[in-house]
């Protein structure tokens, strides 16, 4: 619905540069260099494609998301790599076609996000999380839309809010998420609610911190272990609450967390 601008390069003239969003924006590339600034106040898409020099979101200066959306919606089918940095709401997006998008820029790196929606609109979407293995740091929900395959990495994703955090599941076939941990929010505890029928590979619930899901909703864990690498690992005062169904399916040695089940 918006026109592409084509390339945006934030650069110093005289004096370091900030660039304010006016209105909802649709870019190929956005590059903010060392010491400029990026405000980001509405919802901006990227068009683009491309990996490492190429990558179609850049930042080398400052990006202030005020908790704003960012679509990462590729116009063409090459590889799109998501760069390391702290976003507001994140959509990773398919109009037509397929698009293949890479989480991360290089090993070791955490992407914090305020939501993570990965899907939606009419094409095929792969998401690669495999390659970079990146950490997620989460403050709201993960959503998972249909027409969606997700690879996932050795990274974890962890849950903080204090007001709550969640995941949701609208595709036909469930993906695997992979790590998942719930986590305190600097003082404050974390509740990590359960909205659809999820599958986990490995799932950490640090202490006091709690996993509520109702009747209808089914946590399915894949992975298998012993000791600390079990698929289900509860620390003191965690808890799972609500009247949903824990499915273990691992295929090797696999314990089962001591903890209140329904």
């Amino acid at each position: 619905p918006y026109q592409d601008l084509g390339w945006v390069q934030i650069s110093a003239n005289s004096g370091n540069t900030t660039l304010a969003q006016g209105s909802r924006i649709s870019l190929t590339k956005l590059t903010i260099d060392s010491a400029q600034t990026f405000d980001h106040i509405d919802r901006l898409y990227i068009r683009g494609t491309g990996t490492g020099s190429s990558r179609p979101f850049i930042v080398n200066g400052n990006y202030t998301e005020n908790t704003s959306r960012i679509y990462y919606s590729p116009s063409s089918s090459g590889t799109t790599e998501v760069e390391n940095t702290t976003y507001g709401a994140v959509r990773l997006h398919c109009d037509t076609g397929t698009c293949n998008i890479r989480l991360g820029t290089a090993s070791s790196q955490t992407l914090e996000m305020t939501f993570l929606e990965m899907g939606g609109s009419g094409g095929t979407l792969n998401i690669d999380a495999s390659t970079y293995n990146p950490n997620i740091l989460l403050h709201r929900n993960w959503d998972i839309y249909d027409a969606t395959t997700y690879t996932k990495g050795t990274g974890t994703t962890t849950f903080v809010n204090l007001a709550g955090t969640g995941m949701l599941d609208f595709s036909s076939v469930q993906q695997d998420r992979g790590n998942v941990q719930v986590s305190i929010d600097g003082a404050s505890n974390t509740t990590l609610n359960i909205g659809d029928d999820v599958r986990i590979s490995k799932l950490i619930v640090d202490a006091n911190q709690i996993v509520d899901f109702d009747t209808t909703e089914t946590i399915t864990l894949i992975g298998s272990g012993t000791g600390v690498n079990r698929p289900l690992n509860m620390a003191s005062g965690a808890s799972l609450t609500g009247t949903g169904t824990v499915v273990f399916t691992g295929t090797a040695a696999t314990e089962i967390q001591s903890t209140t089940y329904h």
